[in-house]
């Protein structure tokens, strides 16, 4: 899905999603948002605009926000917690490290994700952006 609106007044217009309740692990990140921008929009391409948004809205574009207690984890369809830029479920999140802690494999990850199944999951998110 592509989008001809500007990527800034996408991100501009997200607050974090309602049920994110997004901690950050023991570390900050050294990574500007403007890296981390820049870097989604090589991975991403021409849906890099929605994907700045969705992750501004799963994270803050914080490359360490971790989410031990998330909505799919409740309801039983994962049970992992989520974690990074893109925050992603997977067994791989630990607030004490994880590779997914490294935006750029976050991010690689969640383009996997992406090109299988869409926006699908990030849900939440991508419904409230209208995705």
């Amino acid at each position: 899905m592509q989008s001809s609106e500007n990527p800034s007044t996408l991100s501009q217009s997200v607050l974090y999603a309602e049920d994110a309740q997004v901690i950050t692990a023991h570390k900050t990140s050294t990574a500007t948002k403007e890296e981390i921008s820049k870097y989604i929009k090589e991975v991403f391409g021409l849906a890099y605009p929605e994907a700045i948004a969705i992750f501004t809205c799963e994270s803050g574009l914080n490359p360490y926000a971790y989410n031990p207690e998330t909505k799919a984890k409740e309801r039983g369809i994962t049970r992992y917690s989520s974690c990074g830029v893109a925050q992603l479920n997977s067994s791989e999140c630990k607030p004490d490290g994880s590779i997914l802690f490294d935006y750029k494999t976050n991010i690689e990850r969640a383009y996997e994700m992406y090109q299988a199944r869409q926006w699908k999951p990030w849900y939440n998110c991508s419904k409230k952006l209208g995705l």
